[in-house]
């Protein structure tokens, strides 16, 4: 992170290798959060699918 601190990075790829949602956690800018709550990340990658993009 650029703060130096700890963090985690989520990516979601489809089958041809095109990154469709990314998501630095740790970050500042996310409050700090360690994690991606599960509702969070399940309207990310069905809204991501079902669009295709």
């Amino acid at each position: 992170m650029p703060h130096g601190g700890p963090g985690h990075t989520f990516v979601l790829v489809d089958k041809k290798g095109i990154v469709r949602w990314i998501q630095d956690y740790g970050a500042r800018s996310n409050g700090g959060r360690m994690y991606v709550p599960l509702d969070e990340l399940y309207t990310e990658v069905s809204g991501r699918l079902q669009s295709g993009s």
